[in-house]
C-alpha cells in the first residue's frame, strides 16, 4: 500500500524541517520506500521547500486569513497518491519505526489507527537541530517518552479523553493524528467552517456516525511507533474569537442542528 502523509502548515518551517526529517529516518529505519509527504502551505510568509523524492509541497493560492487546517487537509487529499492516508501536524516529531505502523490496515478488519501524543519543550526543537548526532539525540528522548505530557487521547467515544477519564475502555480514537484507508475514508472530509480548534474532534465525530458500532481501530502507544509534538507560543492566527466561532459551529453538529 502506498502511504501519503498529510501536513498543513503556515509560518513553521523549522518545525517542519524536523517533521519531514523524522519521516523520512523512520521510513528507513522501517523499511518503507512507497510514501509521500504532502505539504500543503496555507500562506506562509516563505514557501517551504520540498527536498527529496518523497515530498511534495502545495500552495494553497486561496488561503484564508485565518488558518484553516481543514481546508488544508482536503486539498492534500485531493493531491495524495497513497492508497492510505495519514493526517500529521507540522509539528510533530515521529518516533524510529512510525512508518511501519499504518501496515497494520492491510487488515480490512480495521478502521484505521491512531498515536500516542506527548509534548516536548519548545527548547528541545534547537537542541535536536544542533546535535552532532541528530538520531541519537532524539532516540534518547524518546528512551524517557512517558515522563512527558500526554495530548488528547479518546476511547470509547470519539470525545471522551482517557486524561478526564482514565477508567474508560472501548476502541481507541485517540485525536487528530491518524491514518485510515481511502476506501474507509470515503467521502467523509473535514468540515472547512470549523478550520481548527476543532477539526479533529468533528473529524472523529464525522467518522463514529460513519462506522457506527461496528468500528474497530488501533492505537500506537509504544515510542517507537508514536510521537512528540513540540510547544509553540500562538501565532497571531491563532485567535480566540475565530476559536470560539468553530466552537460553536461544532457544538451545533454534535446536536444535530447543522447537516453532517
Amino acid at each position: 500500500m502506498f502511504h501519503s502523509v498529510l501536513i498543513p502548515h503556515r509560518d513553521r518551517n523549522a518545525h517542519l524541517g524536523l517533521c519531514l526529517w523524522a519521516l523520512d529516518r523512520s521510513a528507513c529505519l522501517s523499511g518503507v520506500s512507497e510514501w509521500e509527504a504532502v505539504v500543503v502551505d496555507c500562506g506562509s510568509g516563505e514557501l517551504p521547500r520540498g527536498e527529496g523524492p518523497n515530498i511534495q509541497v502545495i500552495r494553497d493560492e486561496s488561503a484564508p486569513a485565518e488558518f484553516n487546517k481543514s481546508r488544508a487537509y482536503n486539498l492534500g487529499i485531493k493531491a495524495a497518491r497513497g492508497d492510505v492516508l495519514t493526517f500529521l501536524d507540522a509539528d510533530a516529531i515521529v518516533g524510529r519505526r512510525f512508518m511501519e505502523a499504518a501496515l497494520c490496515l492491510e487488515d480490512a478488519s480495521l478502521d484505521r489507527c491512531c498515536y500516542r501524543v506527548r509534548y516536548l519543550p519548545m527548547y528541545e526543537e534547537t537542541r535536536i537541530r544542533c546535535a552532532e548526532d541528530r538520531g541519537a539525540y532524539l532516540d534518547d528522548l524518546f528512551e524517557d517518552y512517558d515522563r512527558y505530557g500526554m495530548g488528547l487521547e479518546a476511547y470509547g467515544s470519539f470525545h471522551l479523553d482517557i486524561r478526564r477519564h482514565p477508567k474508560i475502555g472501548g476502541e481507541p480514537w485517540g485525536n487528530s493524528q491518524f491514518s485510515i484507508t481511502r476506501e474507509k475514508l470515503g467521502e467523509v472530509r473535514h468540515d472547512e467552517s470549523i478550520g481548527w480548534g476543532m477539526e479533529d474532534i468533528d473529524m472523529n465525530m464525522m467518522l463514529q456516525a460513519r462506522f457506527g458500532k461496528g468500528y474497530r481501530g488501533r492505537i500506537f502507544t509504544d515510542p517507537e511507533h508514536a510521537m512528540f509534538h513540540i510547544e509553540h507560543p500562538t501565532r497571531d492566527w491563532n485567535n480566540n474569537g475565530f476559536l470560539g466561532r468553530r466552537r460553536r459551529i461544532h457544538r451545533l453538529k454534535r446536536k444535530g442542528l447543522l447537516g453532517w
